[in-house]
């Protein structure tokens, strides 16, 4: 539709005082994705056309063609890069809590540990806090002002977020190995859709549903060969290792409910409710300890930073991003961790790791390719060939 057109139906209809255009735009073209009966280019235009791309509606509204000017490849997919590189970092700490184990071996109870981590992860948030607070401190309460009952959801986030920790750790206490606890949350992204749909109001589509059970599929391939025995202590470890998934997905649907509030102040709550749980633990079975030497604390320091670095891209990446997008990206998770032990414990992965890895891959390719063909325009050729993505 050309603007000249866009022009008409307003002077036919001069129910709203829109801004007029300026002269020199005249011959610009205006690419709406999808066009329906339009009786009034003011609000009524937006009302009944909510499939409109909200550059679009504002073009419609406005008649200010430089609205629909495409965004950098940097801007559309901020969210996807976002959580690839805060997976990228999460990923390190098992490798680092490997490596602590190999150190130190029972030396030091878990509970502590984290006491410390969540300690050193609290200190690294407050200060950062601190100074945009003072510059702009609009960012850090305004949302809260703004909608109150953005406190439950913050709380609610640092609960949630402590009690999988707690949960991971004694799954792995049960299972002494890793590779079962992974296929479990591999079926948080399923969850997410799930919580997603009904809090969060996402429409779920059977590609995308696809792309999860493919995922959880690689995962699963993944993970073969690596022995399981089912007894008491893997159905014990069975059980926490789903009920983190299920908070985890939990915790998902939480940060994007806080999607305005400032990242850091996110991340807040996780150190806040981590640090009060693991410090009562430590405090009452008489576990707390000093560090025994600079490495153990650099370890620890190390694991904080990456939690850090880490939820700050996941908190971004859910700005922009569904939930489910999200999660699912998140389950390259278990590639990041092959190829750190292939780097720093020189273990080469297996056959079945590599066709896993296939799998979990498409997945996310899948979910990248669905999101450039919904921002496509509605005629251009990535429609019709891929129009299948979008359902």
């Amino acid at each position: 539709m050309s603007y000249q057109k866009l022009e008409n139906i307003d002077e036919r209809n001069q129910e709203n005082d829109a801004p007029k255009r300026d002269s020199a735009g005249s011959g610009k073209k205006v690419s709406i994705i999808s066009i329906v009966s339009v009786k009034n280019a003011g609000s009524e235009a937006v009302k009944t056309a909510p499939s409109y791309p909200l550059a679009s509606q504002a073009a419609l509204l406005y008649h200010d063609p430089t609205i629909l000017e495409k965004k950098s490849w940097l801007q559309r997919f901020k969210g996807l890069l976002a959580i690839l590189i805060a997976t990228a970092i999460l990923a390190l700490n098992p490798q680092i809590l490997y490596y602590e184990q190999e150190l130190y071996g029972d030396e030091y109870s878990k509970s502590n540990f984290l006491m410390w981590m969540y300690g050193l992860y609290l200190v690294q948030n407050i200060i950062p806090c601190t100074f945009a607070a003072y510059f702009d401190s609009d960012s850090m309460h305004k949302p809260f002002k703004k909608n109150p009952k953005l406190w439950i959801a913050f709380v609610l986030r640092g609960m949630c977020g402590s009690v999988v920790l707690l949960l991971i750790f004694g799954a792995v206490r049960y299972f002494h190995r890793t590779a079962p606890i992974a296929i479990i949350m591999a079926m948080a992204p399923l969850f997410v859709y799930i919580n997603a749909f009904f809090v969060l109001k996402e429409k779920i589509g059977w590609i995308t549903v696809l792309n999860a059970v493919i995922a959880l599929a690689g995962v699963v391939v993944m993970n073969l060969n690596e022995g399981f025995v089912l007894n008491e202590n893997t159905w014990i470890g069975t059980l926490m290792a789903f009920l983190a998934m299920y908070l985890l997905s939990w915790v998902t649907v939480l940060v994007r409910i806080l999607k305005d509030v400032h990242p850091l102040v996110v991340n807040l709550s996780f150190g806040i409710f981590g640090m009060t749980v693991q410090g009562l633990i430590s405090f009452f079975t008489g576990t707390i300890k000093p560090f025994k030497d600079g490495v153990s604390l650099l370890l620890c320091l190390s694991i904080a930073t990456c939690a850090t670095f880490g939820n700050v891209g996941y908190n971004i990446a859910l700005r922009n991003e569904q939930a489910g997008i999200v999660a699912l990206v998140r389950t390259t998770e278990v590639i990041f961790s092959f190829v750190y032990q292939y780097l720093f414990f020189n273990i080469p992965p297996k056959a079945e790791n590599i066709y896993g890895a296939i799998l979990v891959m498409f997945g996310v390719v899948s979910v990248t390719l669905r999101k450039i063909v919904k921002e496509s325009e509605e005629h251009s050729k990535l429609r019709k060939y891929f129009f299948f993505l979008l359902y």
